[in-house]
């Protein structure tokens, strides 16, 4: 006999004891402790997966951990060389000191000026420029003069122009002619190996130069 949908309304018994739910709540004990194990067993599995998952993060996140301790290290290494490099340049390089009239101190430096000194003016006023003698060229010339252990000239370079080409090509001129001058005494030799010399040539009216 086939029931009509009013008669299936009417008698709601039977479909609440076919639904899931109510076949879950008639389950035996036995039959429940089942369904909780299933449960852990997926929800191990899925804790399992999850760590899988994250697992290749973690060790991308390690591998660039290193890669930047390398670098770092890597980086270093490089700066130390660079300063140890620098150390050696710098102990191998030759020992300056500038000397000036106002800068002498002691006795063997004085001396050394001074002696300098009057072989560049008595050498000057002999090669005193023939064009700024018969120009009427009048002017100073201040030079640093490099000077090696020998006496000998490293280099010469004009601080201050006296305007004039002739009179700044004449006190180059005459500085040429008077080298090479006295070498350097042993005590200067101890802390010295280039001294840089300050002097102002001055050409005057008197044809001389001081």
């Amino acid at each position: 006999m086939r029931l009509s949908p009013a008669q299936n309304i009417a008698n709601p018994s039977q479909a609440e004891n076919d639904s899931p739910l109510n076949t879950v709540k008639n389950q035996t004990p036995e039959a429940k402790n089942n369904n909780i194990s299933i449960f852990e067993v997926i929800i191990s599995e899925v804790s399992q997966q999850t760590q899988l998952l994250k697992q290749p993060k973690n060790t991308a996140t390690s591998v660039t951990n290193n890669r930047q301790k390398n670098s770092l290290s890597a980086q270093i290494v490089a700066l130390k060389s660079q300063i140890n490099l620098r150390k050696q340049k710098m102990a191998n390089a030759p020992k300056k000191r500038v000397l000036s009239t106002m800068s002498t101190k002691s006795h063997e430096d004085a001396a050394y000026l001074e002696n300098w000194r009057r072989r560049i003016v008595t050498l000057g006023n002999i090669h005193y420029p023939k064009a700024a003698n018969e120009q009427k060229m009048y002017g100073r010339v201040r030079l640093l003069i490099a000077m090696r252990a020998d006496g000998s000239i490293q280099s010469i370079e004009i601080l201050e122009s006296s305007g004039k080409q002739i009179l700044d090509h004449g006190a180059i001129k005459i500085i040429r002619l008077a080298a090479p001058f006295q070498p350097f005494s042993a005590k200067m030799r101890e802390n010295t190996d280039i001294l840089e010399i300050i002097r102002t040539i001055e050409f005057e009216k008197t044809t001389r130069i001081y």
